[in-house]
């Protein structure tokens, strides 16, 4: 908005301020020079659909590391791990719906309900929430069952 081009990632689409605020980057998005404006869509763009590709990879690799750790606990501990590990496929439909929706936006930009704006932020808790929790911990429980005395 203020005449002075900045960098863009994909990553400024995480966790929006404001129901417009989507909307908002895309219309600045827009304001570029019509040879700049379709050289970054495509880029959003493709950057959407690599994810498509890199989303099997990285979930399954968390359920894999989850299954690791829990084969390293305890009963209880070992159940967590299940569950947690499990649970990235739902971390993967909540990145898969959220690409699309973004997919969409970028097609026709649109100012979300208040009801969508809120499922989409839930979806992105959820996203985070369970690869970071799965990952962060699977790595911690292996760390200290392969160091401890």
């Amino acid at each position: 908005m203020d005449s002075v081009k900045k960098s863009f990632s994909v990553f400024r689409f995480e966790f929006p301020a404001s129901r417009s605020s989507i909307c908002g980057l895309i219309g600045q998005v827009n304001q570029l020079l019509d040879s700049e404006l379709e050289v970054v869509f495509k880029a959003i763009r493709r950057q959407l659909y690599i994810d498509f590709i890199f989303m099997p990879a990285a979930y399954i690799g968390i359920l894999l590391l989850c299954m690791a750790a829990s084969c390293q606990s305890g009963w209880w501990i070992s159940i967590l791990f299940f569950w947690l590990g499990w649970s990235q496929f739902l971390a993967w439909f909540c990145n898969v719906v959220e690409n699309i929706y973004l997919l969409r936006q970028l097609r026709e930009p649109f100012t979300a309900s208040i009801l969508s704006f809120m499922f989409y932020r839930v979806l992105e808790i959820i996203k985070w929430g369970l690869s970071c929790t799965g990952f962060l911990l699977a790595v911690i429980q292996l760390i200290y069952s392969n160091f401890h005395l």
